[in-house]
């Protein structure tokens, strides 16, 4: 820990460095799961050629390199730096929500940094009296299982089992406690999990439906939170809202309609911005069984 520490006060030009080796080093001769993430571009883009698969996968590595880079980085990164490197835009949409008293859930998907995206928000919503719950899936490693608590901690977030989400919103509701929930929702769900299916990049895709069901359940309003690269270390946050309440009842147990939206906002970010999504994923391993 103390040597990530040390490497994190390194300048950006220096990790930079080691982000295009990084990258260089995944895609040309380890090959870090290069099969799977063309495969994924291919059949999202069956109207792109051969070669500009290939290019957005190039792209997509260097991606890579910057996220882990900038991840450590942010130990050693100052309330400045952030400032400078991070904007928002339409932060209203969040914001008034919070200030109206309502706890919101904040939906995101594997794009951009989504490590620098939890800490731009935290840092403006702590410093404005709000809450944040990140909620993650605990990593098997307890080494880094406790630096990714670290990381995602720097302004004042507070990392969420999972397995908590639901017990912790409803106490803090009954409390009064004005929270965000944080959740990347874009992972792949076990096939013996509850999912919801849809077409997404041409494709049959599950999708947990967790984040809908809480939503419902306490009836906090749904807001989709994006960040994407502009330039090398300078990102934009964008707000976007899916969902409020009172929410009308599904037609059917099957409809997902806040689900639905995610995935159509997440699949506009990836067309705008193919190679920052997390295309090493194996999204779509699992099938629908009918």
């Amino acid at each position: 820990m103390l040597l990530i520490r040390f490497i994190a006060l390194f300048p950006f030009w220096w990790m930079y460095r080691w982000a295009d080796f990084l990258g260089w080093l995944a895609f040309r001769v380890i090959g870090y799961r290069k099969a799977v993430v063309i495969d994924n571009i291919r059949k999202s883009f069956p109207e792109k050629s051969d070669k500009e698969a290939k290019q957005i996968a190039r792209r997509f590595y260097r991606n890579l390199g910057d996220i882990i880079v900038e991840s450590l980085k942010i130990l050693g990164l100052s309330e400045k730096q952030l400032q400078k490197r991070v904007t928002y835009k339409n932060y209203h949409v969040l914001e008034n929500r919070l200030k109206e008293g309502k706890s919101v859930i904040v939906m995101t998907p594997h794009s951009g940094n989504w490590e620098w995206l939890l800490l731009a928000c935290s840092y403006l919503l702590v410093k404005s009296g709000f809450g944040v719950d990140a909620v993650y899936k605990p990593l098997s490693s307890s080494f880094f299982d406790k630096l990714m608590i670290k990381i995602r901690s720097k302004f004042g977030a507070d990392p969420t089992p999972m397995n908590q989400v639901l017990r912790n919103v409803i106490t803090r509701k009954k409390s009064g406690e004005v929270r965000v929930i944080a959740m990347v929702a874009d992972q792949r769900p076990l096939p013996n999990e509850s999912n919801y299916w849809t077409t997404f990049l041409h494709q049959d895709t599950p999708f947990f439906i967790g984040s809908e069901r809480i939503a419902r359940k306490v009836n906090f309003p749904v807001v989709y939170t994006s960040i994407r690269r502009v330039r090398r270390g300078y990102y934009e946050v964008n707000f976007q809202e899916i969902a409020d309440p009172p929410y009308p009842k599904p037609p059917s147990s099957e409809a997902h309609p806040i689900i639905e939206k995610f995935a159509q906002l997440i699949e506009k970010d990836i067309q705008d911005a193919p190679d920052q999504w997390l295309w090493s994923h194996k999204r779509w391993k699992h099938k629908r069984v009918f």
